[in-house]
């Protein structure tokens, strides 16, 4: 048996006894590679320049692309989530303050 066979052979078994919700899923070369089932994922497409730079970016966290890019995303959701709660806090002190307060008072 030579190297090749025994890699596939050993990353078949790999997927097989792998966490429990792991599959073997082909690749494009045709070897299988362990991924969890049910995980959702994204494609994104970025020009060579975006990529360059969010490569350089990646490296200066000292992180991969794939857990920077994951980190950009949810941090970003999150973000977004914490300012529109923080508006709506506002605008409901803001009605209380205009209610409260007469014209030459606020």
């Amino acid at each position: 048996m030579n190297a090749i066979t025994r890699n596939k052979l050993k990353r078949r078994r790999n997927a097989e006894a792998g966490a429990e919700g792991a599959k073997a899923t082909p690749t494009s070369s045709g070897t299988s590679r362990g991924t969890v089932a049910g995980m959702p994922a994204i494609n994104i497409e970025f020009t060579v320049e975006e990529l360059d730079r969010i490569k350089a970016r990646a490296a200066s966290a000292n992180k991969s692309m794939r857990a920077h890019a994951h980190d950009v995303l949810v941090d970003e959701a999150d973000r977004l989530a914490f300012v529109e709660g923080a508006a709506a806090i506002a605008r409901r002190m803001l009605t209380d303050a205009m209610a409260r307060f007469p014209e030459g008072q606020r």
